[in-house]
């Protein structure tokens, strides 16, 4: 897709939002799954599968209430 976007190709719609849902399972999966083990990632049940699917709940979005203040937010330029 990049590759795709770079050349300035015209990328429909319907493609772009499948390249962004694709990118997406795997960050969320690679969010969710981050603190188990390599043996847990090559064994990755039905329910780890699943379980690491869902919208992570510790990720606080940019325009939420508490996005601001986080100790790790620096607002310096």
């Amino acid at each position: 897709m990049c590759a795709r976007l770079k050349t300035g190709e015209n990328v429909l719609f319907d493609d772009f939002h499948l390249a962004m849902a694709h990118i997406y399972h795997h960050l969320n999966s690679a969010w969710n799954g981050r603190y188990t083990t390599d043996q847990r990632w090559r064994d990755c049940s039905d329910q780890d599968f699943s379980d690491w699917q869902k919208f992570p709940k510790d990720l606080p979005l940019i325009g939420d209430d508490d996005y601001y203040d986080l100790p790790e937010y620096n607002a310096e330029t």
